[in-house]
């Protein structure tokens, strides 16, 4: 059988996601999450977002939160569009590390009916 690690998708298309993807293929069977061929595109749609995330953050850093834009009759201050794309990309991120137990919430395991967090080999729960 083919390597979900080294065969992703045709939108992983250049080295930067390449490498995203492998490093976060790495990340989630660490967790002991099992993957099957057909959740690469999740994972491809993942490691895009977090790329996207990284560009729109450095966009905010660069070019600020605001800018100014001359009205009708006042300067007007605008809130950076990539701001608001960047609040709309955040819960995709989330719910798709959600999926594939990324999150400490979603790596609880259930025991008893009860919730137990896991724990971090360092002897904390």
């Amino acid at each position: 059988m083919k390597s979900i690690r080294e065969n992703p998708p045709s939108s992983i298309d250049d080295f930067v996601k390449h490498d995203t993807y492998r490093i976060l293929y790495d990340d989630i069977v660490e967790n002991g999450t099992k993957l099957t061929w057909s959740d690469r595109h999740a994972l491809a749609d993942l490691t895009i977002s977090i790329i996207e995330r990284d560009r729109l953050i450095k966009c905010l850093e660069e070019q600020g939160e605001s800018y100014d834009s001359q009205g009708d009759r006042h300067i007007i201050e605008r809130k950076n569009p990539a701001r608001t794309a960047l609040e709309k990309l955040r819960s995709h991120i989330l719910s798709l590390m959600r999926e594939f137990k990324m999150t400490p919430n979603s790596r609880k395991m259930t025991t008893s009916g009860s919730s137990l967090p896991p724990d971090d080999e360092w002897g904390n729960v």
